[in-house]
């Protein structure tokens, strides 16, 4: 799985009409925006936000499917539909007791390291090294989650 690689080029360069340019400006963009989306997502997991965490998950699955990140387009999908699927009741309130924590938390993990090879796929594309093109939040920091305290 790991052979796959972190963008598909070809088929986003399509999509952008062989602009290179626009392609490289929404690569640079993803760069920075990403890692704040998956922080917000960490965040609102830890929470117990179930909806604000659905919400990054969708966001931050539009966006990969933007610039060809195609694994983590469907990771993401799969964490928004695992919370949308468990955070409404009978009585539209978040269901707590029904939330899989080692599933959001695995695929988070997996969210994390394909977004790491997305990045460094990035910066080798544009000459842009880690740090220097995009926000200090990175994937890695956004934290695990745990159940709500009572």
């Amino acid at each position: 799985m790991e052979k796959e690689p972190p963008l598909e080029k070809a088929e986003t360069l399509a999509r952008f009409m062989e602009n290179a340019t626009l392609l490289r400006e929404r690569y640079l963009i993803y760069q920075h925006d990403a890692p704040k989306r998956v922080a917000d997502l960490g965040t609102a997991l830890q929470a117990g936000n179930w909806a604000a965490a659905a919400g990054e998950a969708h966001s931050i699955k539009s966006a990969a499917v933007m610039i060809g990140a195609v694994r983590v387009s469907k990771i993401a999908a799969e964490m928004e539909e695992c919370l949308r699927a468990r955070m409404v009741s009978s009585d539209d309130q978040p269901r707590d007791d029904t939330v899989d924590y080692s599933r959001i938390n695995t695929l988070l993990a997996r969210l994390r390291r394909e977004m790491k090879r997305v990045h460094r796929a990035i910066a080798r594309g544009t000459g842009c090294e880690e740090g220097r093109c995009h926000s200090e939040r990175h994937p890695r920091n956004a934290p695990s989650v745990t159940p709500p305290r009572e």
